[in-house]
């Protein structure tokens, strides 16, 4: 019982990990494209 519980433990972790490195990286791509686009919108105007 005990391992099953540290087994599910630790896959919550890692998944709550990969959640939050996904999504940091996500938004950082965001901001990236975002300011490719306003660098984008100053040139061509």
């Amino acid at each position: 019982m005990v391992q099953c519980f540290e087994i599910f433990a630790w896959v919550l972790m890692y998944f709550f990990v990969f959640c939050f490195v996904y999504s940091m990286s996500k938004s950082m791509f965001l901001l990236c494209t975002d300011e490719n686009t306003k660098l984008i919108t100053v040139f061509g105007t």
